[in-house]
């Protein structure tokens, strides 16, 4: 007999819901007696055998102190294994919810900075674009005077729990799992990235700058090499059969709201696998949803983080989401999540929301990804100049914000990890600044990919993921950058920046203009401080009548641009060159 390991390793005195899972991992662990010094409610305690490991749940009693305690398992024989465990006074911090004041800058570790304090690992390959590059936690907390600079508030790492994966070779491709998202232990970093002290320290040093910390956390999915897959904690520890890997997804989590959806189609989009390697774990299975629970909270509690951002959301039970949600709220009322709901229609991201929200009745902060703004400003560029009234698809997205409880609170993009980049769609330094421009001033909860500030445009060397994710290491290694670079990265600043400053922008409200000869208007306004922006969405020089805005321009007669501090008179007509959006300051006057 033998005790490997308890997960969660410790836990934390103060907690609001008494009851405590452990799932403690050795060797020969059936039919064992469970003990423990510390105070628990007697009759609360119920055993689950698995091949090698017995989960217990049991009820602590109340205010805990926090110390060094022990549990004891004793088998058939008499014979006993002591192990230590811990309580922790937990923090009680107060979390500043993600909100429209925020800009997420989102991350992928391995190919972002490598930090010349680590050695890097054997097995990095940066000619493979599937391979593990060598970016680590250690380089990120070295550039965050960089990040902090450029002007966002908060940072999202892709996940960086461990991915012990051994190589894949598929058509000749030798595939790893650096991206982070299969997963082989919850409850600790992946060796390519660091250590948990690491984690901790960038957690950290980030809140030293002011800037929040987002952690990518997955329920849906783990790795068909996590050591469950060995031995199944309980029979329906995942859905499928590990000898039989049970069919994929269908990858339509329309299903979810569907009301004429087949029970299978339905089905198929919680219970298949995500890939062939990522088997599906069952959330109704109320043991497994205890474990990803408590996962989440001493995630939480250990390194301090601001935000969740939670992985493939709607392929996950939905029932059992609100669960975990419930409990987020009542440890950590105003809690930021942030759910992936790749849908590219606003009705049904809409709908997600409004299903989220009255599901719960919490004061959890559910935070949408908008992949409808995405595919809808992208789709602004599409062909040329073909479409008559051009901007009405950003109208016509904006159009559809009354279908949603809370447009707000929705997270906006205009590419991320899982999407060709900006620039490889749409080609050109004036539409990327343009489409930016509307990314930070829009309604929205804005999300910056790393590299776009130095105009990355997919060239990963590979087809794919591998394609979006180059790396960014030669910014930091000495690297000159283009004059375009500089260009971009200066605009970014200047634009991420007075975003901070302005109220209109992160509190104001909208009112936009029906889209004419191509150039699209919105006002943005919070008391006394007015903000228009114009967007000239077409590959000519256009002139605009002001006139038309009068309303809303009232008595004002000049207005002044933020990023250039170049002054308009209002009573004319202003040109915009192709593909050009102005950001417009209007001082109200006493």
């Amino acid at each position: 007999m033998r005790i490997d390991r308890i997960d969660p390793p410790c836990w934390f005195s103060g907690m609001k819901d008494t009851s405590l899972q452990m799932m403690i991992y050795g060797n020969n662990l059936t039919d064992v007696k469970f003990e423990t010094t510390l105070p628990i409610i007697d009759n609360s305690v119920s055993l689950t055998f698995g091949c090698n490991c017995v989960i217990v749940n049991f009820t602590l009693q109340k205010n805990v102190p926090s110390g060094e305690y022990s549990v004891t398992l004793t088998n058939a024989e008499g014979k006993s294994i002591q192990y230590p465990y811990h309580i922790v006074a937990r923090r009680n911090r107060l979390h500043n919810p993600i909100d429209t004041s925020d800009v997420i800058y989102l991350i992928m570790p391995d190919r972002y900075a490598r930090s010349t304090q680590k050695e890097l690992p054997s097995d990095i390959d940066v000619k493979n674009p599937n391979g593990w590059h060598g970016g680590n936690i250690r380089g990120i907390i070295e550039q965050l005077d960089y990040i902090k600079d450029l002007g966002v508030t908060a940072i999202w790492l892709t996940p960086v729990f461990e991915n012990n994966n051994p190589s894949q070779k598929i058509d000749g491709k030798v595939y790893e799992t650096y991206h982070g998202y299969s997963i082989t232990n919850f409850y600790d970093l992946d060796k390519h990235y660091g250590n948990l002290r690491d984690y901790c320290e960038l957690v950290v040093e980030a809140h030293r700058k002011g800037l929040k910390v987002i952690k990518d956390v997955v329920f849906n999915h783990c790795s068909i090499n996590h050591p469950w897959l060995k031995n199944l904690p309980q029979d329906d520890w995942i859905n499928g059969i590990y000898d039989t890997p049970g069919q994929l997804t269908n990858y339509s989590v329309t299903t979810i709201f569907d009301k004429y959806a087949s029970a299978s189609d339905k089905a198929a989009t919680v219970n298949g696998w995500f890939t062939d390697s990522m088997p599906d774990l069952n959330l109704r299975n109320p043991d497994v949803l205890k474990y990803l629970t408590q996962m989440t909270i001493w995630w939480i509690e250990t390194a301090d983080i601001d935000a969740i951002r939670m992985d493939t959301y709607l392929y996950s039970d939905f029932d059992a989401m609100q669960d975990w949600q419930r409990r987020m709220d009542l440890e950590y009322p105003g809690f930021s999540i942030i759910v992936e709901t790749w849908v590219p229609d606003a009705p049904y991201t809409a709908r997600i929301q409004h299903e989220i929200l009255n599901s719960n009745k919490t004061k959890v902060p559910c935070i949408i990804m908008d992949f409808a703004f995405q595919k809808r400003l992208e789709k602004t560029f599409y062909n040329g100049d073909v479409r008559e009234n051009k901007g009405t698809e950003m109208y016509d997205h904006f159009v559809n914000d009354f279908l949603y409880d809370d447009p707000n609170n929705t997270l906006a993009f205009i590419d991320n990890h899982d999407l060709p980049r900006w620039l490889s769609v749409n080609k050109g330094v004036k539409k990327l600044k343009q489409a930016l421009a509307i990314l930070m001033t829009s309604p929205r909860i804005p999300q910056l990919y790393y590299g776009t500030e130095l105009l990355m445009s997919g060239d990963g060397k590979g087809v794919g993921d591998g394609n979006y994710r180059e790396d960014m290491f030669y910014k930091f290694s000495g690297g000159n950058l283009s004059i375009r670079q500089n260009d971009m990265l200066d605009y970014v600043k200047r634009l991420l920046n007075w975003r901070k400053s302005s109220k209109a922008i992160t509190q104001g409200t909208m009112v936009h203009y029906v889209p004419s000869n191509g150039c699209y208007a919105y006002f943005r306004r919070y008391k006394k401080e007015c903000v228009v922006v114009i967007s000239n969405l077409t590959g000519k020089k256009i002139s605009v009548d002001m006139q038309r805005f009068r309303t809303h321009i009232g008595e004002y007669r000049s207005a002044t641009e933020v990023l250039s501090n170049k002054t308009y008179d209002l009573n004319k007509q202003i040109i915009l060159s192709s593909y050009r959006s102005i950001i417009l300051s209007l001082e109200c006057n006493e």
